[in-house]
This record gives structure tokens, C-alpha cells and sequence, in this order.
């Protein structure tokens, strides 16, 4: 048990404490964060937006890989053409990726021979518009703008990077075995020239003894006249 006097200092200490409680409390809602520290926030938040790149659900990224797939398509372009259409739209779009506040990147000139080039290719320009792109003039000349999304457009940097890395790896590779195969057909070819050359000799060889003999008889026979050109499909015919 307390004394009155005990008693009534553990009731003021627990008002103190109460009273603390609440001011802290009031403070807190009386005083917002500043509207520049959410300004902040809220500019970070974006920026880290733009850091990341889509989803491969995303109806964007599925309309650019149906865009970069006629680039790849083999009735379209030469394997080797449109892996250098590829790289040289990420090359474009790497720049701006990496320096998103430099206008000169953001524009297509038409009036650069190279520009024009890779802009006239079979499925450049639906790619450009579905990555954020879009035709527009400005002082009397027809240009290109990005004014879309960053991080679309990185996306689809990296998907054409891939793909470019991919088909050249695989050109590569199917390249080796043409070569290979090459060869052996050229081998194939000479061993076989080769065979019908020692057996046209063979068959020179013998049919000449045997003229040699008749004409040590006494006969008057000549040896035949064979023509090496028809004679070389009938060997090789029964081999």
C-alpha cells in the first residue's frame, strides 16, 4: 500500500506524461512534411522508374519484339543486313538511354544519307513509333523526335541487343558448317577426278599392250582413238 502522499505523485507523473504524449502527437500532425520534400520523393521515385526496364507481359514490349521480327525475317533481309539493322537502332537508342538530356540524340535527321538508309529499312519505322518516336518537321524539314517512354525505349535496347547477339552467334556457327560441308564436297570431287583420271590411264595402259601385240602378229590394227571426255562419265557410271 501508498501513502496519500505517494499516491498523488505517481498521478502527477503519469499526467506528465500523458501531456508529453499529446504534444509530440499534435506537433506531428500540426507540422506536414514540406511540399519540396515530397517534390523530391516523388522526382526520385520517377527516376528510379526510368532506371528499370518493362516486363516481357507488358502489350508495349509485345508490340516492339512483333515490330524487331520483321527486321529478322529472312524473306525480308539477308541474315547478316538485319543483324546490322539491329545493332545500328541500339546503337541509336543506347545514346539515349545513356544521355537522356541531350536533344541531339532525341532527333533523326533525314537529311543524314545513313539516317535515311537505316529509315527507309522494311520494319524500322513501325518499330520507331511503337519505342516512342514520331515524324514531325521542324524549320522545314522533316525529322524524327523521342518524346516517349525511357524506360520502353531501354527495353527495347536490350531485346535488340540480344537478339542481334543471338542470330550473329548463330550465323556464325551455321557459317562454320557451310565451310566444313565446302570442303568435303570439294575432297569428295577431287578424289573422284581423281580416280577417273588413273582409271582412264589403266584402261590406256592395258588397250595399248594389247594393240602392241596384235601389231608384233603382223596385224595392221590401230589402236582405237578413245575420247577422255566421254569415257570419264562411263567409268565414273560404274563405279
Amino acid at each position: 500500500s501508498y501513502s496519500s502522499g505517494e499516491r498523488q505523485q505517481r498521478r502527477d507523473s503519469r499526467r506528465r506524461s500523458d501531456v508529453g504524449e499529446w504534444t509530440a502527437a499534435f506537433a506531428e500532425i500540426s507540422n506536414p512534411p514540406s511540399p519540396s520534400g515530397m517534390a523530391n520523393t516523388s522526382s526520385d521515385a520517377l527516376a528510379e522508374s526510368d532506371d528499370c526496364a518493362l516486363a516481357e507481359s507488358d502489350d508495349c514490349v509485345r508490340e516492339v519484339r512483333r515490330c524487331i521480327e520483321v527486321i529478322r525475317d529472312k524473306l525480308n533481309y539477308d541474315v547478316p543486313t538485319s543483324i546490322a539493322t539491329m545493332r545500328s537502332l541500339e546503337k541509336m537508342f543506347a545514346n539515349i538511354v545513356e544521355a537522356p538530356d541531350e536533344p541531339k540524340y532525341r532527333r533523326i535527321r533525314l537529311t543524314n544519307p545513313k539516317a535515311a538508309r537505316l529509315l527507309g529499312a522494311k520494319g524500322v519505322q513501325p518499330l520507331l513509333v511503337k519505342a516512342g518516336w514520331r515524324a514531325a518537321v521542324e524549320q522545314m524539314e522533316e525529322i524524327w523526335i523521342h518524346d516517349g517512354s525511357l524506360p520502353l525505349l531501354r527495353t527495347t535496347r536490350q531485346i535488340l541487343s540480344s537478339l542481334a547477339a543471338s542470330d550473329a552467334a548463330a550465323h556464325a556457327a551455321s557459317e562454320i558448317v557451310r565451310a566444313q560441308n565446302l570442303a568435303k564436297a570439294t575432297k569428295v570431287k577431287l578424289d573422284t577426278l581423281a580416280d577417273i583420271k588413273a582409271d582412264r590411264e589403266s584402261y590406256m595402259e592395258r588397250n595399248g599392250k594389247s594393240n602392241g601385240a596384235q601389231s608384233g602378229h603382223g596385224g595392221t590394227h590401230k589402236a582405237p582413238i578413245v575420247n577422255a571426255i566421254e569415257f570419264a562419265p562411263a567409268v565414273a557410271a560404274d563405279r
